[in-house]
């Protein structure tokens, strides 16, 4: 299956985006994608008629190169955000403030961050505001500091938490209970229990 990853530049030739209908035969053409799109969105409504895969026709009818069209990107694992994990990410802020809100050094927030890094059970951040008013928070505290490992660490699936500060933390600053991580992870109590 193909999809259209390229929306905001028209293919050249300067006919801009072209479609003829498969089924009414009706054409279509625009220079911005979203008004094209819902032109003919409006126009299979109108008709009753009912088409999937529509980036893919588009593809094919247009012949676009892979500068517009591809296989669409992997699924990331996604998660909710419950109220247990809010509690844990609230205990953890309230033992990292409590504690004089020390961040481990460089050489361990690299290595935690590069396990992170090629983790599976990394995800994209979600859209949860007291998680960002908490993140936002812990940047600040950060300040300009980086892993080389930051472009490639976002959010876990277990925890629910953004790595990318998380990673500065204390061990002793976050609550953990009640998750399992995998054995390589360090945040793993396994890790920790020696």
């Amino acid at each position: 299956m193909l999809v259209i990853h390229n929306r905001e530049e028209p293919p050249t030739g300067g006919r801009g985006w072209v479609f003829t209908h498969p089924v009414t035969g009706m054409r279509f053409q625009h220079y911005e994608y979203g008004a094209f799109v819902r032109q003919i969105v409006d126009h299979n409504r109108a008709n009753g008629i009912e088409i999937e895969n529509l980036d893919e026709l588009i593809c094919q009818q247009m012949h676009l190169s892979d500068r517009w069209c591809g296989e669409p990107p992997p699924a990331i694992e996604t998660f909710d955000i419950k109220l247990s994990d809010l509690m844990r990410g609230i205990n953890s802020a309230r033992k990292f403030l409590f504690s004089g809100g020390a961040l481990v050094d460089q050489e361990e927030a690299n290595r935690r961050a590069e396990i992170c890094s090629t983790c599976p059970k990394k995800t994209s951040s979600v859209n949860c505001l007291p998680c960002s008013g908490f993140s936002n928070a812990l940047r600040e505290i950060i300040g300009g500091r980086q892993t080389p490992h930051d472009q490639k660490v976002d959010a876990c699936s277990v925890c629910k938490c953004g790595m990318k500060e998380k990673v500065w933390l204390p061990m002793d600053s976050i609550d953990i209970k009640g998750l399992e991580f995998p054995d390589w992870c360090w945040q793993s109590e396994k890790l920790y229990a020696s």
